[in-house]
């Protein structure tokens, strides 16, 4: 999940997030975030990629989690 620390940033309005290899799927929100779901293998290598048209001068926070 990535979220600006500032809540008033417009960046993820203009970021795409993807997960590589699985998801190029991602959701924006509830609230100013962008959160990516992908099912993944034990032991599997994944790379988080972002893109904005912009070059962020906001801070973000990326959190990564398994379930």
């Amino acid at each position: 999940m990535l979220t600006p620390v500032s809540p008033d940033s417009n960046f993820i309005g203009k970021t795409d997030l993807y997960l590589v290899p699985g998801a190029d799927d991602w959701t924006v929100g509830p609230g100013n975030r962008i959160s990516v779901n992908a099912v993944v293998r034990s032991g599997g290598t994944y790379e988080i990629r972002m893109f904005s048209s912009q070059i962020p001068s906001d801070e973000f926070e990326l959190r990564t989690s398994l379930r």
